[in-house]
């Protein structure tokens, strides 16, 4: 153990307070993002007498590992004076806040350390766990709480100013749509008109990578559709790697302020590229305009709510939906070209603001990762 390492058995214990008086509280789940969530269990003619009252202030980890990947599920309760757990859930409280911050505790929880080392001492034949004892032998870096207080009030103001960026950006593109609907119809059933959207863009497909060649670090990103949000692209969790043909480039190498769009499962979400070396891979593409000037109105169309919900309904298939790009191409539509140049270099500057509070969202999540990793220090 480190010098200034304390196992953290030495400051919680497990609190296992039971809902005798069936108390009508608000029954929460834990997720895999460290955050709680309200259940969405059928609870018609539920006995909530067995259930958990966890309390503001106290945490929830669910011990069994098994069935959610790389990351355990371990919140911290605020918001809320009291509510409701399952009984598989393990609550637990620092014995002496005036020696842990909760809040701090919860950063070491966040680090992606943590989740490796839980997964790595979970146990079991049938299901692997994550028991209790294993919990209180984690080894953490305890300093004074001043300077837990100093690391956490850090990590809050960033995550404020991250909270206000998005705040602007949703507030942008509500701009944008209302611009936009003054304008022209987002795409519907029943389109009609003298143009195709092949008119006006074209899409170019990923490339279908290989996943004995991803690295776990390495020069190139490989964005698939589980990094393309409403929006933005997530790149916290990629796989990576480190040359590329000349094939591969010309299909699936992305540029700055490129528009891509996810074709499978959650379909026609679409977010602009914010970073260098990001390859495209398969079942998301890339929107590539007939002509430059149309890039904002394209942008706009396919941020359109409207628009998302029609993709959605006229994608194909049983175990996810798929979109098809050839049939969205033959979409018929009455947009003017001229209009839409003119549309297109009214928002510009819109567009431009959001990719710039993009760039820094990017480099306040960073500074987030970085400040989770100092605590390791």
């Amino acid at each position: 153990m480190k010098s200034n390492y304390r196992k953290l058995g030495d400051f919680i214990r497990i609190v296992d307070e039971r809902n005798k008086d069936n108390k009508k509280l608000e029954l929460l789940g834990v997720s895999v993002e460290k955050c709680f969530i309200k259940s969405i269990a059928n609870t018609i003619g539920t006995d909530w007498s067995s259930y958990k009252i966890i309390k503001n202030n106290e945490f929830c980890y669910i011990p069994d590992t098994s069935r959610r990947g790389d990351k355990i599920g371990v919140a911290l309760l605020e918001g809320y004076k009291e509510a409701l757990v399952s009984q598989a859930y393990v609550v637990f409280e620092i014995i002496d806040k005036n020696q842990l911050l909760p809040e701090y505790l919860m950063l070491w929880f966040k680090r992606p350390e943590f989740d490796r080392y839980a997964r790595f001492h979970s146990h079991g034949s049938v299901r692997e766990i994550f028991d209790w004892e294993e919990m209180c032998n984690v080894e953490l870096p305890v300093p004074e709480i001043k300077e837990q207080k100093k690391i956490v009030n850090a990590y809050n103001a960033i995550e404020r100013r991250i909270s206000v960026l998005r705040q602007i950006n949703d507030n942008l593109e509500s701009q944008i749509q209302t611009i936009f609907n003054n304008k022209f119809e987002p795409l519907k059933e029943n389109l009609t008109g003298d143009n195709t959207l092949a008119d006006y863009f074209t899409f170019v497909n990923g490339y279908a990578f290989s996943s004995e060649d991803y690295l776990t670090n390495g020069k190139y990103k490989i964005i698939t559709i589980k990094n393309v949000n409403d929006g933005y692209i997530d790149t916290n969790s990629v796989n990576f790697i480190n040359n590329i043909s000349n094939k591969i480039e010309k299909s699936a190498k992305l540029n700055l302020n490129d528009i891509v769009i996810s074709l499978t499962g959650n379909v026609g979400r679409t977010a602009i590229i914010t970073e260098d070396n990001l390859l495209l891979n398969q079942r998301v593409a890339k929107i590539k305009p007939k002509n430059n000037l149309y890039y904002g109105f394209l942008y706009s169309l396919f941020r359109h709510p409207r628009t998302k919900l029609f993709l959605e309904g006229i994608s194909k298939g049983t175990a996810q939906a798929n979109l098809s790009p050839v049939e969205v191409l033959r979409l018929k539509v009455n947009y003017d070209q001229n209009e839409v140049i003119v549309y297109s270099k009214t928002i510009k500057p819109i567009i431009k603001s959001i990719i710039y509070n993009n760039l820094e969202l990017k480099k306040s999540k960073t500074l987030l990762n970085t400040l989770i990793t100092f605590l390791s220090h």
